[in-house]
């Protein structure tokens, strides 16, 4: 019995048994180093306590599978520390039987998994976002796109992509520097963010060249003239001062735009138009330039 208590006290993981009820009736160290409470301050209280709101109706599911003598294996949900704090959680359980066979409560296992966790969120968060600019990358875009066009041709709606090129930027890198590029990125592609509604997708597509795509199942944030009116505002604001060193930096862009209107197109040949549109302005150099497809739905 003295060996099975030190390897329960010794445990990293939180081991805690309840009643019927859910009324906690022992806490070890690792539940103390996980959760926060101390033993003296959590034994007989609702298991509960350490349970989120939005996650309450877990422990009624436990309950039910517990009191019909059903295991739970390795249940990945959250719980609550002390602090506030939430925490992700392996989570075991299995039911406790009394001398005749019933059952009066359970014993749970939670091992803390939140390094884990985050370091699978950030394995995802690289595969889709740019690491430089925080942006959504070449993949997400592309993924987004594909989605959009779904939903385009089931409610008939048009979709705007705004192709984005700084001017000059290799002669910025070759004078000042990559850390200077790197700043400029960085500072575009927070003007980018600030010059578009939170429902549309800034994308760094590679180098210095972004991607747009502007939300449009209202008609008339897809018409010829808001476009042109949105992609004036970003030339515009792209091309206010830099800040990059001892003078002021002038970043002028060349930005290019399709209206996608019900044509049979996939992503890449969407993304094509609006390259081939941004081509066009870069040109004339400083420049806007709207192609708008025709009109093909039903």
């Amino acid at each position: 019995m003295r060996i099975s208590n030190a390897i329960v006290e010794s445990s990293d993981d939180a081991i805690i048994s309840k009643d019927g009820h859910g009324i906690i009736a022992s806490w070890n160290r690792g539940a103390e180093k996980i959760f926060g409470y101390s033993e003296e301050e959590i034994i007989g209280q609702s298991i509960t306590l350490i349970i989120p709101s939005e996650r309450l109706h877990e422990e009624a599911e436990i309950l039910n599978k517990i009191s019909s003598g059903q295991k739970v294996d390795h249940f990945v949900t959250q719980r609550k520390h002390k602090n506030g704090q939430l925490i992700d959680l392996s989570v075991s359980i299995s039911p406790i039987y009394n001398s005749e066979g019933q059952v009066i409560g359970a014993s749970k296992i939670a091992r803390d998994i939140s390094a884990a966790v985050a370091a699978e969120a950030e394995i995802k968060r690289l595969a889709f976002y740019d690491s430089l600019t925080g942006l959504a990358n070449r993949r997400l875009l592309q993924e987004r796109l594909g989605q959009l066009l779904l939903s385009a041709k089931r409610d008939k709606f048009p979709i705007v992509l705004m192709y984005i090129d700084l001017d000059d930027f290799k002669l910025l890198n070759d004078t000042q520097g990559h850390e200077a590029g790197d700043h400029l990125l960085k500072a575009v592609s927070n003007r980018l963010i600030e010059s578009v509604r939170d429902s549309d997708t800034v994308c760094r597509f590679g180098g210095d060249e972004f991607l747009i795509i502007l939300s449009g199942r209202n008609q008339i944030f897809s018409s010829d003239a808001w476009v042109k009116k949105i992609g004036k505002k970003i030339r515009e604001r792209l091309s206010y001062p830099y800040d990059l060193g001892a003078e002021p930096y002038i970043c002028t862009s060349s930005i290019g735009a399709y209206i996608h209107k019900g044509e049979k197109l996939s992503s890449d040949e969407i993304i094509n138009k609006a390259d081939q549109a941004m081509y066009i302005a870069k040109k004339k150099k400083n420049a806007f330039y709207l192609v708008s497809g025709n009109y093909a739905y039903d």
